[in-house]
């Protein structure tokens, strides 16, 4: 049994197994899959500046437009649901599979601290940089996120 887990293992488990889309719909937040929608982190009501995909076949992501920012359950649970304690959360969640599978996740957090990167890193720093522009990144995200 896990009795401590850290904030970054507390992150990628609530991501990574609490659904996403339903927290949408228990807040009413209107949402699309692989699709764009009103971002949810801001008061936007005019463009859909966002844009919702299953990541694989388990988690969710939101890719935000207006910050260039992914975020997931977990952004949801701190932005929304802050009296849940997510710490608990997390500790709940792991502790519900067998002991061989709790540590292959633990083993996940580790690799996945190193290896998560935006599929459109790459044209987001030349972004950044003014070697392209916004309409060009635009246009990379919506081609490197549809699956």
């Amino acid at each position: 049994m896990v009795e401590y887990i850290d904030k970054s293992t507390e992150r990628y488990i609530i991501s990574r197994y609490m659904d996403m889309t339903k927290l949408f719909n228990r807040l009413d937040i209107d949402w699309t899959l692989n699709g764009n929608m009103f971002c949810p982190f801001h008061e936007n009501t005019r463009t859909r500046a966002a844009h919702l995909y299953l990541e694989d076949d388990k988690s969710y992501s939101l890719f935000c437009f207006s910050e260039h920012k992914m975020f997931t359950s977990y952004d949801v649970y701190k932005e929304f649901l802050r009296d849940v304690d997510t710490n608990q959360l997390a500790l709940k969640i792991i502790n519900m599979f067998p002991e061989e599978e709790q540590e292959r996740i633990l083993f996940d957090v580790g690799n996945e601290r190193d290896l998560k990167e935006l599929p459109f890193k790459e044209d987001l720093e030349k972004f950044r940089k003014r070697q392209i522009k916004y309409i060009d990144l635009l246009d990379s995200i919506v081609k490197k996120i549809e699956i």
